[in-house]
C-alpha cells in the first residue's frame, strides 16, 4: 500500500461547510486494488471512519486519471501534483 498525507479542501457532507483538512490520505490499496482518498477531519463519530472515502470498494479506481477526475468533484488539493508520479507507480 502506498499512502500519502495531504492537505485538501472539501465541503463537509453533513452540513456543506467548506472544510480545510491537513489530515487527508490518498494512495493505492494493494488488497482492494484501487486508488483511494480519505478525509481526515470529517469522520463518523460512531465508527471513526472517514465520511469522505473514495476507493472503498475493490477495484473501484484502477486508473489514476479516472480516480483524480472523480476526486476533483469532491475535494481540491495542491499536493496531488507533487505526488502524481509516486501514485502512478503504485
Amino acid at each position: 500500500m502506498s499512502r500519502f498525507n495531504i492537505y485538501a479542501v472539501y465541503n463537509d457532507p453533513r452540513d456543506g461547510v467548506l472544510t480545510e483538512d491537513e489530515d487527508c490520505f490518498i494512495g493505492w490499496d494493494d488488497g482492494l486494488e484501487t486508488y483511494f482518498f480519505q478525509s481526515g477531519n470529517v469522520a463518523n463519530r460512531e465508527t471513526g471512519q472517514p465520511l469522505i472515502w473514495l476507493g472503498a470498494s475493490p477495484q473501484q479506481y484502477q486508473d489514476l486519471d479516472d480516480f483524480l477526475s472523480d476526486l476533483d468533484d469532491v475535494a481540491k488539493s495542491p499536493c496531488i501534483g507533487d505526488i502524481y508520479e509516486k501514485l502512478e507507480s503504485k
